[in-house]
Formats: C-alpha cells, structure tokens, sequence
C-alpha cells in the first residue's frame, strides 16, 4: 500500500515515488495539468496516505492548496543522508532537468555549495526535446550510439542549433549522427555552464531527466573519463521525490 509519497513536480513531468515500496510508482508529462495529477494520484492511494510535494512547479500549487511543500535542496540533502551513495568524502551532483541545471557540492554527505544556470534553455532537457522533436526523433525510445566523431552543433542556442542541423543535413549527414551530435553538445554547455572552468574529478552523480537518456550519459563518460559518473537508472529521475 502507498501511504508515504514523494512528489516532483517538474516544468515538464510529474513523479511519484513510494518511501513504502521504494520505488517509481508514478511518471508522466503533467502537460501542465497539476492539480489533476495530483487528484488521480490521491484517488489511487488510501485516505491516510500522506504527500510531500517539491519541484520547480510544485511550489505554487502547494501554497494554494496547503500542501506540505520542500524546496529541492532540501530533498536532495535527505536523498543522500538515506544512502551511501559516495565512495569520496566530496562529490557533486548534476541535475538536468527540462529547463534547469543545479550543481550540488557535497562534503561528508552534506550540501555545501549550490550553483545553478540563468534562466535559459542551454544545456538542458528542453533543448534536446525541441531538437528531438525537428529531427523526428522519439526521446523515450532513443538509445546509446557508437559515433565517435558527430557533427558539431551549436547548444547555447536553438536558433544556431537549427542553423547547424540544416547544415550538416544538407552534407548527407544521417539523423544519428545529429542526434549524437546534439547529446555531446548539451553535455559540453552543461559542464561549461556549471562547472565553470573547475577541474572534473571525483564522483559525480547525475540525476534529473535528462539522465534517462543513454546517449548524453554516453558523452559524459566519453568526454570526462577522469571522473566517477554515478547513474541510478531506478532513481535518478526521481531523485528529488525520492528525498
């Protein structure tokens, strides 16, 4: 039975996670519809079950309907106080959601240091949805490529990373091969935008979205190697509502 349920209400999906069964036992595009999401979910669950609620879209809804709400850093700082998940005394943790990126520092499994990007689509989940979807490509079904040497598409911006694709499909380069392109572009602008010029070592959580998909996870091993890249397929998009 469901009774103690983490929720993250993201720009994009809507995930559920079970504290009882330790598990996702619900994920979805919310299409915007919160409010529904949330009735759906209550009418599956029983009368006691109780809802803590967190996410970029979770906040106002939860003060008109007062709900129990936490902000995101605090979900992910209980997240990592349940598990051993670090094998160093220091880490950090990427979150790439649909329209964020946040970089957490972690010190003896303590939060130390947040930084985020500007309020831009650069590097995030939005930006491989909207090129995912000229391409003609299905997000949900798309998996690793072995490309080692894809065309260069410009991420900050998807006005020039429409410019490059026209391009590259104008010199017969296949779909694959844009895509696989894309993928290292957003891992590029998403480690440029977070870490700044900072040396990349240590164990590095990814978590978000955008961690589902196996082609940026893919470059980030690719381009990164230094680093100890940690993916928990099962919660890593749920992080924030397994916290």
């Amino acid at each position: 039975m469901y009774r103690n349920i983490g929720i993250d209400i993201g720009t994009t999906f809507f995930t559920a996670y079970s504290i009882d069964k330790g598990k996702v036992i619900s994920r979805f595009r919310h299409e915007g519809k919160i409010a529904d999401s949330i009735k759906n979910l209550m009418e599956q669950t029983p009368n006691d079950a109780r809802f803590i609620i967190s996410g970029k879209s979770g906040k106002e809804f939860c003060n008109q309907q007062e709900l129990p709400f936490v902000e995101e850093s605090v979900a992910v700082s209980s997240a990592i106080k349940k598990e051993n998940f670090f094998s160093e005394n220091f880490a950090k943790i990427m979150d790439i959601g649909a329209s964020s990126l946040t970089l957490y520092t972690v010190k003896n499994n303590k939060i130390t240091d947040i930084a985020k990007n500007a309020l831009c689509a650069a590097g995030t989940g939005l930006f491989l949805e909207e090129q995912a979807e000229r391409l003609n490509i299905d997000l949900e079904k798309a998996g690793a490529l072995n490309i080692e040497n894809p065309p260069l598409i410009a991420s900050r911006c998807t006005v020039f990373a429409k410019s490059d694709i026209i391009h590259h499909q104008q010199e017969g380069r296949s779909k694959n091969e844009m895509w696989s392109g894309l993928c290292r572009a957003l891992t590029v602008s998403a480690v440029n935008t977070l870490f700044r010029g900072e040396d990349i070592y240590g164990d590095i959580m990814l978590i978000g979205g955008v961690s589902l998909n196996p082609e940026v996870v893919r470059w980030f091993k690719t381009m990164y190697p230094q680093a100890n890249w940690i993916i928990l397929p099962k919660i890593s998009s749920a992080f924030v509502a397994f916290g």
